[in-house]
């Protein structure tokens, strides 16, 4: 079986893409805030201290290895605007 077979096949269960989307936000998300501090030039440091989350948080939201909580988002939201 060829890769994309096994992926036509994977994608026909619900549990599957469930989980697929969930990885694809995840790796948004993680985009999403290397743009916001690479737009505002600042270190993971820096944000850590503007918005109250240690820097080992912040590190495995950016490498896409954490859900942020919505008080990340609610922060991040408050520096970009």
């Amino acid at each position: 079986m060829s890769f994309k077979e096994l992926q036509k096949e994977l994608e026909k269960d619900p549990q599957y893409r469930k989980e697929d989307c969930k990885i694809d936000l995840l790796f948004e998300i993680s985009f999403l805030v290397q743009e916001i501090r690479a737009k505002k030039g600042i270190t993971i440091k820096q944000l850590s201290k503007k918005i109250g989350f240690s820097r080992k948080y912040i590190d495995k939201i950016e490498k896409g290895m954490e859900f942020p909580t919505k008080e990340f988002l609610e922060k991040i939201d408050k520096i970009t605007n």
